[in-house]
């Protein structure tokens, strides 16, 4: 994770962890998703394991992939929510104990991601998948930097702090890149966006992005 900001904004930047996996899930066993959500396919190659489950399974995988997903990148933008992680090492580990726990309640945890019961054919494949899916999210990280972004980052800040009227100190949000083909983005949910790699690089694209995620933080 990268947080960029001053004393006053706030902004949470994360490109790897648990949603790359997801991605290597769905790509590995050639699922067709749909939905707003659903991002395009992964930039580097994911080799084809569709015969880990039959038509009818795959087919039932797809839609349970969704909720899933949903949850994953849930779970991801809570964890970097600016200004909820702790600075002391108590704090944190106690956070860090507490997100973990959220995380296996509805996630699951390896070997056997048990919480996935809801989701058999979709568990099925993410038990046999686990180990390469989780090499494969370590190696493919999406760049979370480029020049100027910071500079950016603020001025976009500050517009809507003065068009919200707000302190700049209510301004804050998370985005989480992801390593998948094309310029594409969605917003999450309140002050979480997701985004490819494409439209991060873009700087017209990335301040539409910026101002929805700020924007969005401040309507709850």
């Amino acid at each position: 994770m990268q947080r960029s900001g001053t004393e006053s904004w706030l902004l949470s930047i994360s490109s790897d962890g648990t949603p790359h996996e997801a991605l290597y899930v769905r790509d590995a066993l050639r699922l067709c998703t749909s939905g707003d959500l659903s991002p395009p396919r992964a930039l580097d190659g994911v080799p084809d394991r569709s015969e880990l489950l039959s038509t009818g399974e795959r087919g039932r995988a797809a839609a349970q992939w969704l909720p899933w997903w949903r949850a994953v990148l849930e779970l991801e933008a809570q964890f970097h929510e600016p200004g909820v992680r702790p600075s002391s090492t108590e704090e944190f580990l106690a956070f860090a104990r507490e997100s973990h726990a959220e995380r296996v309640r509805r996630l699951g945890e390896p070997p056997d991601f048990e919480a996935m019961t809801d989701w058999p054919e979709l568990r099925k494949a993410v038990v046999a998948l686990h180990p390469e899916a989780r090499t494969w999210a370590g190696r493919v990280r999406a760049p979370n930097q480029r020049e100027g972004w910071w500079e950016q980052t603020r001025d976009v800040a500050e517009e809507v702090a003065r068009a919200c009227r707000v302190s700049p100190g209510a301004v804050r949000g998370t985005v989480q890149v992801l390593a998948v083909e094309g310029s594409w983005w969605r917003l999450l949910g309140s002050g979480s966006v997701v985004c490819s790699v494409a439209a991060f690089q873009d700087h017209d694209v990335a301040a539409e992005i910026l101002r929805t995620t700020f924007t969005s933080g401040l309507e709850t």
